[in-house]
């Protein structure tokens, strides 16, 4: 049994693919019907199942050095809907005879971040009035389903005087969004969040998005401008 993808202590962006091939030398047919992936964390967190592959892909290069019973020995899944962090990603090859799942392999790696927040209003080193919209898109491509992030909330950081941030709102990514869907794909047409943003006194502040991943349940990912209030 062998993983081809990924390579050992790589680092890697969802969505991946886990590949490679399992066979029994024993059986006179291929004697391994299918594997099951898991993803363990390196925190020690309860592992992850990614999902469920048949040996189904064909593989003449194995068949060529153990034989041409083994050819069709491949496997393959994709890899979607972790939060980033460290893994120790483990194959376990399914016996056809029954006899549950006799041998595993297994990989580390890192996944990065896949998530992204962008601003498209207002531009970078605006003049706002009080109240000015906020408004962009935001996704996570490693997203198990959907968009990946489900709400994004706004801060003001005063640059020119001393204070707290300012809290300016929650808003939904639920805003359509078909040049985004044109880009990436139909899962990510309402990525879209618009909010109108509490009144500021006058000066200037650095506005920061944080979205939400679905995947990590955390504000994860930021976005931001400089902007002037009048």
């Amino acid at each position: 049994m062998a993983i081809d993808l990924p390579l050992p202590s790589t680092v890697v962006r969802q969505p991946f693919a886990v590949a490679g091939w399992a066979l029994d030398l024993a059986a006179s047919d291929n004697g391994i019907d299918a594997v099951h992936v898991y993803a363990y964390p390196a925190t020690g967190a309860p592992p992850i199942f990614i999902g469920a592959s048949g040996i189904s892909v064909s593989r003449p290069d194995v068949g060529g050095v153990f034989g041409a019973n083994h050819t069709t020995s491949g496997y393959g899944i994709i890899v979607r809907g972790l939060a980033a962090g460290d893994y120790t990603i483990v194959v376990f090859a399914h016996s056809s005879f029954g006899a549950g799942f006799p041998v595993a392999q297994a990989v580390s790696v890192r996944i990065e971040q896949t998530a992204a927040v962008v601003i498209d209003t207002p531009g970078q080193s605006a003049q706002v009035p009080s109240s000015f919209q906020v408004a962009g898109w935001a996704a996570d491509f490693g997203a198990a389903s959907g968009g990946g992030i489900d709400i994004v909330h706004v801060y003001a950081y005063p640059l020119d005087a001393p204070g707290a941030p300012v809290f300016l709102g929650q808003g939904s990514v639920n805003v359509a969004r078909p040049d985004v869907a044109a880009v990436f794909g139909s899962a990510y047409g309402r990525s879209g969040y618009s909010l109108l943003a509490r009144p500021l006194p006058p000066g200037q502040y650095q506005v920061v998005v944080f979205g939400r991943s679905m995947a990590s349940g955390t504000f994860d990912v930021t976005a931001w401008r400089i902007v002037t209030v009048r």
